[in-house]
């Protein structure tokens, strides 16, 4: 299916590991040119030159999103590299899994810079853009913690609890500017982060990792975690025009885990 993103330009933060790195694959096979953000230059390479094998053109911009001038001055480049910027996909840091006592506040004040913080500067850089544009598609990575808190996960629920009412809100003052706001929460998906999660989930209840990754998985009904590569197809739907009656939209993605109607 052809998604009618060809010659469209997608910013993503975090584009290098992890889910930032597979949106930035599927918006790549749609046709999309990327600009991709991460601090390490060498991962940042690494997926640049896979988007490029797709045919299309990479701007990778080593960046730490919690600073607000380079949010800046990445959206800036963009600009100067293709003139336009139709796409923006918010998926930078993360908190560590943990209970009340195992992350400190430095920690927790640390992955809220890293998430709502860079999220707010990277929205903040392009929404004028995309005003002036009449059109623009703002994807929030979320998670379904945010939805279905867990004790081993407090700070990832809260920030992504945050998340999603960004989302709500920024969607309805964005409307009619002709900006989509949306939010994707992904159950466990096999990134790095899964390592984690189990590992979290193990101190908290006194498991071990293996019994914890036992549990995890027959909490969901399709009996297993998400692959990458889906999460980024989601992505690229809804940053696609076949979505654009969509937003304000939290879409779940956990394999049918979250008992909620």
């Amino acid at each position: 299916m052809d998604l009618g993103l060809a010659e469209k330009v997608a910013l993503i933060t975090g584009g290098s590991k992890g889910l930032g790195r597979a949106s930035a694959l599927a918006l790549a096979r749609e046709g999309c040119d990327l600009a991709i953000l991460a601090r390490t230059s060498a991962d940042l390479a690494r997926v640049s030159a896979e988007v490029q094998a797709l045919g299309v053109r990479c701007l990778a911009l080593p960046a730490d999103a919690t600073q607000a001038s380079d949010a800046e001055r990445a959206v800036d480049e963009t600009i100067d590299r293709y003139g336009r910027v139709d796409i923006l996909v918010n998926c930078a840091g993360g908190a560590a899994a943990g209970g009340l006592f195992e992350l400190d506040d430095v920690e927790w004040r640390k992955a809220y810079e890293l998430k709502v913080i860079a999220y707010l500067n990277f929205t903040r850089a392009v929404v004028p853009l995309m005003r002036r544009n009449g059109d623009g598609r703002i994807i929030m990575m979320s998670g379904t913690a945010g939805k279905q808190p867990a004790p081993y996960s407090l700070c990832i629920g809260a920030l992504n609890a945050a998340i999603n009412n960004l989302t709500r809100g920024l969607a309805e003052y964005l409307a009619r500017d002709g900006i989509g706001v949306l939010a994707v929460s992904p159950g466990p998906v096999g990134t790095e982060r899964w390592g984690g999660l189990q590992e979290g989930m193990s101190r908290v209840k006194g498991v071990t990792v293996e019994e914890a990754r036992e549990t995890i998985l027959e909490s969901i009904p399709l009996g297993r975690i998400a692959r990458p590569e889906e999460v980024g197809n989601l992505v690229a739907y809804l940053a696609s025009p076949l979505a654009a009656y969509l937003t304000g939209v939290n879409v779940v993605l956990d394999g049918g885990a979250m008992k909620v109607i």
